[in-house]
């Protein structure tokens, strides 16, 4: 899905968002936009996994009060970084 039809699909979207969390529409949009360039993302499919491997990344530190999860077994086995990829 490309073009009109993803705006569209986007737009619906955050308009749900901005009504359960009772603000404008514009609001939610300009949010979204702002961490998709902090985290270095293109939509959300990526922002989600950038999400989840930062998560991750903090579970395996030794000094990390986070609770690892039970498929983690090594910080070599952390998921693949699509926006980091050559």
């Amino acid at each position: 899905m490309s073009g009109p039809v993803q705006n569209r699909t986007q737009f619906e979207r955050q308009e749900r968002c901005s009504a359960v969390l009772r603000v404008w529409p514009h609001t939610v949009h300009t949010h979204c936009e702002r961490l998709y360039r902090k985290l270095a993302v293109t939509d959300r499919v990526k922002l989600v996994l950038r999400v989840m491997d930062e998560f991750l990344a903090l579970t395996v530190l030794p000094e990390s009060a986070l609770d690892r999860p039970v498929h983690v077994r090594s910080a070599s086995r952390l998921p693949y970084r699509p926006w980091q990829a050559v």
